[in-house]
């Protein structure tokens, strides 16, 4: 086609130009067109169809674009661009056309908009662009089975960034990140497909969410319900409604960091309150780091004041073999002991080399551990990447929390070396051999291992060659306790040294516990022991306040008679005693009230219990006094299970049979 530069210069295009609708028009204006009036007023009422060309620079006065039509249906091109004139003619047709089906698309669903009040039962997605919808508080996209954007609403517009006309036939997956899923929620059929073997779940109360990059960078969330409509003319449409859950999605992940954060912080909060190992414990919480928090490697050092050294306790990941690497670190020494010397966190964020037998680049993070104001270690970590704000952000209450479980653990250890130090000069650490008899003690003190407990037993030898025997029990625990028992027992061996019985060494005691007060007072069982002849023993026993000693004696089990005042309550002692001769196969068992009362009022035995109890034992052949001590200790913990609130203490005295085997119990 030409395009002449005088004379006629306008010239119409109506065949269709690669396909386009012949409905369609495209008009040329050249730079001297003559009868402009008649131009625009031949123009004017088909606008909505034809676009126009104009060649050459500024348009005569009589055809102004603007007045004309729609700017965006005019366009320029220069004189010496003549030969890109077929192109833009194709472009211009089918942006024409595309106009047209939209419009065309407006013009019917209106019209089953209306037509929809006769007729209630018709899907909402007939009646998509009326006037109602348009003007929706909900996003609307229609598109064809395909994909392709056939329309869209104003909510979608400004949601999705959709214009016109490029927004038309456009791929609606396109439009987020990830189009094959959205291809696939939504059931589109793939190309060479059949309408029909759409895939996906495509209900209309199904929604996914995806995520969409707008241009300036924002990542935005939408939720996506797709459903298959028919039009009248039976054409098939998806229709796509698209919620912005940006906000919502964001509060959910930060209710689930945080809650992640919060779970983590539990776990390392209850490693290091929980009984156990200190060891243990630091290695529930290096894995429970390690794996909630994404680190590669975890490791906890504990600080030594007297060698001013970090020591590794505990560590996990795949990458931990470089924190084990610096098992025993010097303070101020590389990576971990400046941690320590600083007392401050130290971040380096940017991946680098920290282990020089690997290649790999791993960033670190290292946090002083201090409880109230005391360095009791290090925890150091190793990140593949450049862990986030958020990553890092749980990690100093961590530290706090495992400094704190460390602490603690250190002054239990103190409380125990300490009990264990007050304790110990309590009890006797054997028992003496006596021939022919078998001796054996039990000892449990109830709590941990931090509590010192009032119940004490001893065995030693007088003077004379006797034996004195001591089972007590100071009223209370603890340090107060222990010094009473203390007092008690010395007092008992200082006057058993320069005379033995009951009568001279029990009041004694009680005047010692009356000159301290404090309202201290004690029970106790005491015997003075001689060997007999013929093989067995004597025991003169007295009990003040004491539960009666159990004596089998010739094949049947009692309780001793003896009874008595309880020491350090007042000044004149009752006591009544009883002496005891056991032969070959006899025993005498004394024990505490733990036995009987160790779990309180609502569980109460009594000492016919225990000697009902010491009757089935015995009766085991050739039972040992050790045998009877740990069978009467486990049988009381079996009976009275987790209500056990009180000390137990044993001590067994026993005459072996002929063949039996005696022994001495330490």
């Amino acid at each position: 086609m030409q395009i002449p530069l005088s004379g006629l210069t306008v010239e119409t295009v109506t065949q269709p130009v690669d396909g386009h609708h012949p409905d369609c028009a495209v008009v040329v204006v050249g730079p001297d067109a003559a009868d402009a009036f008649a131009v625009v007023h031949a123009l004017q009422p088909a606008r909505s169809r034809i676009s126009v060309i104009v060649v050459g620079g500024t348009p005569t006065a009589g055809i102004d674009p603007l007045g004309l039509m729609a700017g965006r249906h005019v366009v320029r091109i220069a004189r010496d661009r003549l030969d890109e004139l077929n192109g833009l003619i194709a472009e211009r047709f089918a942006a024409v056309e595309n106009e047209r089906r939209h419009r065309d698309l407006r013009a019917t669903a209106q019209a089953q908009l209306m037509a929809s009040r006769a007729n209630v039962q018709r899907r909402v997605g007939e009646r998509l662009f009326g006037e109602m919808l348009a003007r929706a508080p909900i996003s609307v996209v229609l598109a064809d089975l395909a994909g392709r954007i056939v329309a869209w609403n104003d909510r979608a517009s400004r949601l999705l960034g959709l214009t016109e006309p490029a927004g038309l036939s456009s791929d609606v997956t396109q439009l987020f990140d990830d189009p094959a899923a959205v291809a696939s929620h939504l059931g589109l059929s793939a190309p060479g497909r059949p309408d029909d073997e759409m895939t996906g779940p495509l209900a209309g109360d199904h929604a996914a969410t995806f995520s969409l990059t707008k241009a300036d960078t924002s990542r935005w969330q939408l939720r996506l319900t797709g459903q298959r409509i028919t039009d009248d003319a039976g054409i098939a449409r998806i229709l796509v409604i698209a919620e912005d859950v940006t906000e919502t999605v964001e509060n959910q992940r930060q209710i689930l960091r945080h809650s992640r954060q919060s779970l983590t912080a539990a776990e390392v909060a209850a490693a290091m309150t929980a009984t156990g190992p200190l060891d243990q414990a630091l290695r529930r919480c290096s894995n429970v780091i390690t794996a909630q928090l994404g680190f590669a490697a975890t490791a906890i050092w504990i600080y030594h004041r007297d060698s001013d050294a970090f020591s590794l306790q505990a560590s996990s990941g795949p990458a931990d073999d470089i924190l084990r690497a610096h098992s025993d670190v010097a303070m101020g020494e590389g990576l971990i002991g400046n941690v320590g010397t600083d007392r401050k966190p130290t971040i380096i964020s940017e991946p680098a080399l920290v282990g020089a037998h690997t290649p790999e680049r791993y960033s670190f993070a290292g946090y002083p551990l201090i409880s109230g104001d005391e360095l009791v270690g290090i925890l150091g970590l190793l990140h593949g990447g450049s862990p986030g704000p958020d990553t890092l952000a749980p990690l100093p209450a961590m530290a706090r929390q495992i400094a704190v479980g460390i602490r603690q653990s250190m002054l239990y250890q103190q409380s125990v070396t300490i009990a264990e130090a007050l304790q110990k000069p309590l009890l006797p650490p054997t028992l003496p051999h006596i021939t022919g008899l078998d001796l054996a003690a039990r000892y449990q003190a109830h709590g941990d291992s931090t509590r010192i407990g009032g119940d004490f037993y001893d065995v030693f030898e007088l003077p004379d060659g006797r034996y004195a025997i001591v089972l007590g029990d100071v009223c209370g625990k603890g340090p107060e306790a222990a010094a009473v028992t203390g007092l008690v027992r010395h007092t008992i061996w200082t006057a058993a040294q320069h005379r033995a019985e009951a009568d001279y060494v029990l009041p004694l005691v009680n005047r010692a516990l009356l000159r301290i007060g404090d309202a201290r007072f004690c029970t106790l069982t005491y015997g003075v022991l001689e060997r007999a002849a013929h093989g067995g023993a004597t025991v003169h026993l007295t009990c003040a306040g004491h539960p009666p000693p159990v004596i089998h004696q010739a094949g049947r089990t009692r309780l001793s008679i003896a009874r008595g005042t309880l020491l350090g309550v007042t000044r004149r002692l009752n006591l009544r005693a009883e002496t005891v001769v056991l032969s070959p196969g006899d025993a005498l068992v004394c024990y505490t009230d733990g036995f009987t009362e160790g779990a309180g009022s609502h569980d109460e035995r009594q000492p016919a219990d225990i000697a009902d109890d010491i009757a089935a034992i015995i009766s085991t052949p050739q039972v040992s006094a050790s045998g009877v001590a740990d069978a009467l200790l486990s049988r009381t913990r079996t009976h009275l299970g987790t209500n056990l609130r009180d000390d137990l203490a044993a001590l067994v005295i026993a005459v072996p049979a002929g063949d039996a085997i005696g022994g001495l119990d330490q």
